[in-house]
């Protein structure tokens, strides 16, 4: 809170980014006008500026459920989704206990209550009709291909989703992969060749294919040469 009192990253002096970030958390940018006035009228301002935003990731939260998260449930036969409302602070002990019979059950193998039973808003929020097409498709979307050149270590692959692939594909490191495992290619076959050249035992030198194109470095454009015949 000192650091968005001065408006400005502790330590670096550089301006507060509220869209990225920790500061991009609901209650940061909102108490902004607050921490650098201390006034009442700002404070009751970003009360109510935090209030809104909360209600609006609420709405969102509940659409993400049921769109994507409620999807991936449905398409796994023993996975289930567990709604409890939290609405009334004062049947925090109800709800505490429901959480815990839930949880303790699972471990034990028992049966599980029927998701929908719980709660008046569980049987509203599971009974909704979902918005996916398939929920092979919600699947279909978390389903992660690795990416054989940038996957340096096979232990740690490098994986990307469907959705990510295309612009994987196209992104800055990708690119610069590529372009370091040509240029490693290029030094080692310059080097390979350059060390094959030699004298045979009569005197003459051997005839062979020779790139003379100098080995590039990672700070040099790419560059093509047609083999030169010595």
């Amino acid at each position: 809170m000192y650091a968005i009192a001065a408006g400005t990253v502790a330590n670096t002096g550089q301006p507060i980014d509220y869209t990225s970030g920790v500061f991009q958390s609901i209650g940061f940018k909102e108490f902004h006008d607050y921490l650098q006035s201390s006034s009442e009228a700002d404070f009751n301002t970003a009360v109510d500026a935090m209030k809104r935003a909360t209600r609006k990731y609420a709405v969102y939260q509940n659409k993400w459920n049921q769109r994507k998260f409620l999807p991936l449930v449905d398409a796994v036969s023993d996975a289930h989704a567990f709604v409890l409302d939290t609405t009334d602070p004062e049947e925090w002990s109800k709800i505490e206990a429901q959480a815990v019979n839930i949880t303790t059950s699972f471990l034990a193998g028992r049966d599980l209550p029927l998701p929908s039973s719980l709660t008046p808003l569980a049987r509203t929020l599971l009974s909704t009709p979902v918005k996916a097409n398939k929920p092979s498709a919600a699947l279909s979307l978390h389903k992660k291909i690795q990416c054989e050149i940038c996957t340096r270590d096979p232990n740690e692959p490098f994986l990307v989703t469907e959705v990510e692939w295309a612009l994987h594909l196209k992104s800055r490191i990708h690119q610069r992969t590529i372009a370091a495992q040509k240029r490693r290619q290029h030094n080692m076959q310059y080097l390979l060749l350059k060390s094959s050249t030699g004298v045979t035992g009569d005197g003459s030198a051997n005839a062979v294919e020779v790139d003379k194109t100098p080995p590039v470095d990672g700070n040099e454009n790419e560059r093509s040469s047609a083999p030169e015949q010595q």
